[in-house]
């Protein structure tokens, strides 16, 4: 008597069509999962070098600042909140009405850039200050600033 071996005939070979349409689903979530995560890292990237870009601004013009004598920022009464313009050529400057001067381009659009000088002094010892801030809108809303104080 022939005894068949059916165990042999029975094992199998490959993957079954199921097996594979969850393989290609289980593939499809993760490379949709990983462009959504390289588009976010695209516009963060955007977002920081808008802003370090605005940054260099405000820091530029605290540079022009501090290079100014005292005596052509020290105008104006004490805690006068001032908004100054770019000219700084003959070391003098303008009050602008919340509207500046200077613009930086950041990604195509024209934003602006803010001056504010404050005059304070200290009675013991006596001494009067200019606190500048300058203020660089880098997003529609979204603004840095960097302040000193220049004597």
């Amino acid at each position: 008597m022939k005894i068949c071996s059916t165990a042999k005939s029975r094992t199998r070979r490959g993957f079954s069509l199921i097996e594979i349409m969850v393989a290609v689903l289980i593939l499809g979530v993760l490379a949709i999962g990983g462009a959504a995560l390289m588009q976010r890292t695209g516009i963060t990237v955007t977002e920081q070098k808008h802003k370090r870009i605005a940054l260099e601004t405000a820091n530029r013009r605290l540079e022009q600042l501090r290079a100014q004598p005292y005596e052509f920022l020290n105008d104006g009464p004490v805690g006068a909140v001032r908004y100054a313009s770019v000219r700084y050529a003959d070391g003098s400057y303008r009050i602008v009405q919340d509207q500046p001067e200077e613009t930086v381009s950041i990604n195509g659009s024209e934003r602006p850039v803010y001056v504010e000088l404050v005059r304070f002094s200290e009675t013991v010892p006596e001494r009067e200050f200019v606190q500048a801030t300058v203020y660089v809108e880098y997003r529609d809303g979204e603004t840095v600033s960097l302040r000193t104080i220049l004597r």
